[in-house]
């Protein structure tokens, strides 16, 4: 838990457990990401092995700083934010997980394709919008499609920079009946071009897949069960309608869904969602859309 007002928002804690010692390591998104997670704790590992072979200690050469990347952000990064129309839902929202098997989850990543993360990505957005419309929305949907955006600024290099690096892109999904199957209708995926403020945020999904969140270092370090999306301060206001965060981790693909407390849909989606999952893998996928 932090308190932004006054804690640090990174929180090492040395731990004595059974006579056993464990570093404990806690950073608030604001200052980490999923990429960064895995440069901090590529950089420790390595620290540490260096120093248990009693070699000198030596890192990677650092690239730019956040600040430098922050400052060349384009100006309307900074001004084309969305008006306050009312947007920001209310704050008494809902969480709900569910994990796919290892069988299911092996199956979606055999179809991903060479195209990676991205083929993965296309498959999640059709099982979504498949659920989505048995549950009576649509025909069609607007996505906020989070991603990383550590390449937003060509001129800084921050690829080993520790910090929060995202970037959205909204994305129509309308049906293609050309595609249809036994299963419904297929989503053709559309990009909205700019900052499109037409569209309110009780309209809106946002859709995170992180991808693979695996332990490179499994010598040193150890996750802790997921406790994703974790406590969420009483203020907060959810930004859109429905919130979906998926990732693999453990062999298993792991989806939380955040929605309104008044919003049944969001209620029965994750079982749905699963059962559009399992009736993808049974029929003709193409991430080009």
């Amino acid at each position: 838990c932090f308190d932004l007002e006054k804690d640090l928002l990174v929180k090492p804690r040395l731990l004595h457990v059974g006579g056993d010692d464990f570093l404990f390591l806690t950073l608030h998104h604001l200052v980490t990401d999923g990429v960064s997670w895995r440069i901090l704790l590529d950089d420790l590992a390595l620290l540490l092995s260096q120093q248990d072979r009693g070699e000198s200690v030596r890192l990677a050469p650092k690239s730019d700083s956040y600040r430098r990347f922050a400052l060349g952000l384009p100006a309307q990064a900074r001004t084309n934010v969305p008006a306050a129309d009312g947007g920001f839902l209310r704050a008494d929202a809902l969480m709900a997980h569910v994990t796919a098997s290892r069988r299911l989850t092996g199956e979606l990543v055999r179809r991903q394709g060479p195209s990676g993360e991205g083929g993965m990505q296309g498959i999640l957005l059709c099982a979504l919008y498949r659920a989505m419309a048995r549950l009576g929305a649509g025909p069609e949907l607007v996505v906020e499609l989070e991603g990383h955006g550590r390449d937003l600024v060509p001129q800084a290099c921050v690829e080993r920079t520790v910090g929060w690096f995202t970037r959205f892109r909204l994305l129509r999904l309308s049906p293609w009946q050309e595609a249809a199957t036994a299963h419904g209708a297929m989503p053709r995926m559309r990009e909205i071009p700019g900052a499109d403020t037409s569209v309110p945020a009780g309209r809106r999904i946002r859709f995170n897949y992180l991808g693979q969140l695996g332990m490179q270092n499994k010598d040193w370090f150890e996750p802790l069960p997921s406790v994703w999306p974790g406590d969420v301060g009483g203020s907060n206001r959810m930004a859109c309608r429905l919130c979906v965060d998926l990732m693999l981790t453990r062999g298993c693909l792991e989806v939380y869904f955040t929605f309104d407390a008044g919003d049944t849909l969001g209620a029965r989606l994750p079982d749905v969602f699963l059962k559009a999952l399992e009736e993808g893998t049974k029929e003709p996928f193409s991430a080009d859309r």
